[in-house]
């Protein structure tokens, strides 16, 4: 519902402030249905001048003029805010009227010197030609709708709440913990850097491996283990945009813990390439290039994608695969994992 500022069973001045060119007012509109919006009144008189008048700047920030306004007594521009919703308690006192009051008071004292931009900005377009319009530029956004957040109910209302209301919210925590546990696989596919590695540890958990981050300056990423301790693996990861090339410092990475591995675990180097494309585009595309997989021969280390992993954890849910098979085709895997 849009509010002409000025309409409504009671109006409060909630807030005010005068500057040089400009008085301005927060008021409070409260409506017949309940609910109602809370609105900036302005008054100023016009300054004819290169540029725009004080009229011209207020209107180019979104404010409306308004002929018989009650605060001013005649003519007013009022520019709407905030929406308050007919179910919303006692509005003077919501931590959200503190935002709108902030807000206010920083227009408020920052007007004047916006207006002596405005001015600047019209002067020099008019010594550059007489055709050339000012430009509407406001600085507020469409009016906020302000709802009423359940959580900031005080705690006693916990011991009234209907018990089929306890059920649905058990419920709902149970499904929103489920999305995020089940989201947390999703970086696999796009993301890189660090943001890549805590996704491969999940998966690996997943797949019922015991795994940790190591410690920055690590030679690798990821050490990962069985249950039994029997089968381990160091990972290296990496988000890329592209293929993993014999140029790429990840193979230098993965040949050094080759070399100072203490526990016989099984090199993995784990690349989410074209991180930044669809799936659908990568399917036909080269993960790792030819001179890489052939340096790379030289050494037991397995090549795999984010893709891959993901897919592993997908196809274990669902049941379509076990993880301990899976676990046996990454450890005793050579070159580049072919999963299908």
């Amino acid at each position: 519902m849009s509010s002409d500022g000025h309409t409504g069973v009671a109006i409060k001045n909630i807030g005010n402030s005068n500057s040089h060119h400009f008085r301005l007012i927060l008021a409070l509109v409260e409506y017949s249905g309940g609910g109602g919006s809370v609105c900036i009144h302005a008054s100023s008189g016009k300054v004819y001048m290169s540029g725009p008048t004080t009229e011209d700047f207020l209107m180019s920030l979104g404010f409306r003029p308004f002929d018989g306004c009650q605060f001013f007594g005649n003519r007013c521009f009022f520019r709407e805010i905030a929406i308050i919703p007919s179910a919303y308690p006692r509005p003077e006192v919501r931590r959200e009227f503190e935002a709108i009051h902030m807000a206010f008071n920083q227009f408020a004292n920052n007007i004047e010197a916006l207006f002596e931009n405005r001015k600047s900005i019209g002067e020099i377009l008019d010594r550059v030609g007489r055709g050339i319009q000012f430009q509407n530029q406001p600085i507020f956004n469409a009016p906020v709708s302000i709802v009423f957040d359940p959580s900031e109910a005080p705690g006693w209302i916990n011991d009234i709440k209907l018990a089929k209301l306890v059920e649905l919210e058990s419920q709902r925590a149970e499904i929103e913990k489920e999305i995020q546990d089940l989201s947390a696989f999703l970086p696999l596919v796009y993301a890189s850097g660090g943001l890549f590695e805590e996704p491969v540890v999940n998966a690996l958990r997943f797949l019922g491996l015991d795994a940790d981050r190591t410690e920055k300056g690590f030679t690798v990423d990821i050490l990962a283990n069985t249950k039994d301790g029997e089968k381990r693996f160091g990972f290296e990861v990496t988000g890329i945009r592209g293929p993993i090339a014999k140029k790429s410092n990840k193979l230098t990475q993965v040949v050094e813990f080759e070399r100072i591995k203490e526990n016989d675990e099984k090199t993995v180097l784990l690349a989410n390439t074209f991180c930044e494309e669809p799936i659908s585009e990568r399917q036909d595309k080269e993960d790792f290039t030819k001179d890489a997989v052939e340096f790379l021969s030289a050494f037991p280390v397995i090549m795999m994608t984010g893709w891959d992993l993901y897919r592993m954890v997908q196809n274990v849910m669902e049941g379509r695969d076990k993880a301990a098979d899976l676990v046996n085709m990454m450890h005793g895997g050579v070159g580049v994992l072919e999963y299908t």
